[in-house]
């Protein structure tokens, strides 16, 4: 077994509907947002492998975990669930964002 460390990375996208683009009374629009989300789940759960884990945790979040993989890889996964998600979504303009954060063996986020 090797001595080097391992890391998982956490990815976290978050995305609600640009702003200006409301219903009438100024409410925002919560379906396309949730159509959007449902969208974002899809391209999330298409990109992973096996051993990754994918939950929403909020109404407009979701965290991804990435076993073993270091930030060059979460990077490129990240990379492809957006360009699938534009390729999934033909709606208005969504604002969406995400971060990458890396945790060490113990669950700790390891020191950048």
């Amino acid at each position: 077994m090797s001595d080097k460390a391992l890391y998982n990375s956490a990815l976290r996208f978050a995305a609600e509907k640009h702003e200006g683009q409301y219903r009438k009374g100024g409410e925002p629009d919560i379906t396309e947002t949730e159509l959007a989300l449902e969208l974002l789940e899809k391209a999330i759960y298409t990109s992973l492998r096996r051993v990754d884990v994918s939950t929403r945790y909020s109404s407009r979040q979701l965290v991804v975990i990435l076993m073993d993989a270091n930030a060059e890889n979460a990077g490129k996964v990240s990379e492809r669930i957006v360009e699938t998600f534009e390729k999934l979504y033909t709606g208005g303009k969504i604002r969406m964002e995400y971060g990458i954060a890396q945790m060490d063996k113990s669950g700790k986020i390891a020191a950048k």
